[in-house]
């Protein structure tokens, strides 16, 4: 059914003109609507954005560049150089001004200092009208009740930003939305939950290994056995962060390094909420790690260890990596990355929860005109160019075409990651599906994509949000404790069942410090939810 919706919207944005609206229509193209549908590049190759602005202000419709001046601001996590960023917001202003009278004012924040300085923008009371609502500053639950974001169900249902409401499944809407209220554009990205690896396919191919005949991790702990005893001197798998936990739970809004009650398996059908740490998955996945660690298929210090496993494997010190959230461009971008083939294997049947699709682009409660925001961040998800200016930045500086045709890109000469001076994080922006294809990838990656999100298991809990501001004591108090054990346990650095750092002390110390209170909130706000959806 979503995936003949999302279709059908391909061929609607490829008849249709611009939608009316109350707020005035969007960027008028065919070519716009398919592109953040997720089909091809090649059905969006016209570079028409710009030249649709006079058919925009035909008869009957409001010239909304005869508005006010109004400066929309957006605030954008990942780096990016002062005077690039500028000539980005100017080169998007372009556009805005011609349609809306709006200049635009952008802010890169690293993603270091993310989490303090969008909360200290939303607090503050200085402007800000857009931003990218993440789980890793706060749920957007906990925005919603602060007043932090603002409600835009009308903008999106009878005003300017109809076109975005059209092109977004109706089920994902749930994952933004809080009492009746859209506070929030689902991002257009992968939106399934995958767990797995990322292997040398070489070294596989080279050892006989049939990587594709690998299921379990029981599976990939013989592959890794196998590896070490023709390359004793690679760590088979490389990995030191604690969100590669392969348990395939829905985290009920937490980030997956640090889980406060979750559905264990999401998969199932279960509603009942439980500490993850105190599952009996959970023990068997550590005491799996530390027999892997203490055979030597963990790298020792992968505590300390500083270096990339992409970075690992290219240098040819690793084997493979933990991952998460893979999609149909996983191989080929860490490819790239890794500079050897990758192939993916996967150990858990796909599934789609709120905390994929729950990241979006939301209005900033002190947004000064949440009408001219909306208007602005509609275009951002329907307008080509406009998009892969803030996406990609400046054509000839920190991109360049390949292959015009097919909007195929690559860094110019003498540019890479580490010298563009703009971070890309197409992902995060309102609509990847819109962006240009880089070089290596499928030319029909975003038609994947469709395809991709359709698939999957729905968790029983899609489109619950958890508010924890009544919990916010044990919330902090919990997330030092996982902070002090869970990356060792993870890691096999230490033994689950030993004297010192065990799974029995960790468990202990949650619940002297209140998370058996936030799993019973947690459930307590499901329970409510799942009568209310019903």
């Amino acid at each position: 059914m979503k995936f003949k919706k999302l279709l059908s919207l391909v061929i609607v944005g490829v008849m249709t003109v611009s939608m009316l609206s109350a707020c005035g229509s969007s960027s008028g193209n065919a070519e716009d609507g398919s592109a953040a549908s997720g089909t091809s590049s090649e059905s969006a190759a016209d570079d028409s954005n710009t030249e649709g602005t006079e058919a925009d202000t035909g008869a009957g419709e409001e010239d909304l560049s005869q508005q006010e001046p109004y400066t929309v601001k957006i605030m954008m996590l990942d780096d990016g150089e002062t005077d690039i960023v500028e000539e980005v917001a100017a080169a998007a202003s372009e556009i805005t001004q011609a349609k809306f009278n709006t200049t635009i004012e952008l802010v890169r924040v690293g993603w270091g200092s993310w989490a303090e300085q969008v909360t200290l923008a939303l607090t503050s009371g200085e402007k800000l009208d857009l931003f990218p609502a993440f789980a890793i500053n706060s749920s957007l639950a906990t925005l919603v009740s602060s007043g932090e974001v603002l409600p835009m169900t009308d903008y999106l249902k009878n005003g300017c930003g109809k076109e975005t409401y059209a092109m977004v499944d109706e089920e994902d809407w749930i994952c933004t939305s809080y009492d009746g209220e859209i506070y929030g554009i689902p991002m257009n990205k992968g939106k399934q939950n995958v767990y797995g690896a990322a292997c040398n396919k070489d070294i596989a191919d080279e050892l006989g290994i049939d990587l594709d005949a690998v299921k379990t991790l029981d599976d990939f702990g013989e592959v890794l056995g196998k590896v070490k005893e023709a390359y004793p001197n690679m760590y088979p798998l490389a990995t030191s962060q604690a969100l590669r936990v392969m348990i395939p739970s829905d985290t009920l809004g937490d980030d997956r390094t640090c889980v406060l009650g979750a559905l264990v398996d999401a998969t199932s059908g279960s509603t009942t909420v439980e500490n993850l740490y105190a599952s009996d998955e959970y023990r068997e996945f550590v005491e799996k790690m530390y027999d892997w660690a203490q055979k030597g298929y963990i790298m020792p210090d992968a505590l300390s260890n500083t270096e990339t496993a992409q970075n690992m494997i290219r240098a040819g010190s690793a084997f493979a990596d933990f991952y998460t959230g893979p999609a149909p461009d996983t191989e080929a971008r860490l490819s790239r990355e890794c500079g050897v083939t990758i192939k993916d294997i996967e150990f858990f049947e796909h599934y789609k929860t709120t905390g994929e699709t729950a990241p979006c682009w939301s209005i900033a409660g002190n947004s000064e005109n949440p009408e001219r925001a909306m208007q602005v961040l509609n275009e951002m998800y329907t307008n080509q160019e406009l998009a892969n200016i803030f996406i990609y930045g400046i054509e000839g500086k920190t991109f360049e075409f390949v292959d015009k045709a097919n909007k195929v890109i690559n860094y110019p000469d003498g540019v890479d990651a580490t010298n563009a001076g703009y971070a890309f994080d197409h992902w995060a922006w309102p609509n990847m599906c819109m962006s240009y294809v880089w070089e290596g990838y499928p030319v029909d990656v975003y038609e994947q994509y469709v395809t991709f999100n359709a698939g999957g298991v729905l968790s029983p809990a899609y489109g619950f949000t958890f508010d924890n501001s009544s919990v916010l004591n044990e919330v902090t108090a919990c997330s030092n404790v996982v902070s002090k054990y869970a990356e060792a346990l993870n890691t096999g650095s230490v033994d689950p069942n030993g004297s010192s750092g065990s799974l029995e002390q960790f468990i202990q110390e949650l619940e002297d410090n209140g998370i058996d209170k936030i799993v019973a909130e947690k459930q307590r706000q499901l329970d409510e939810w799942l009568a209310a959806n019903s």
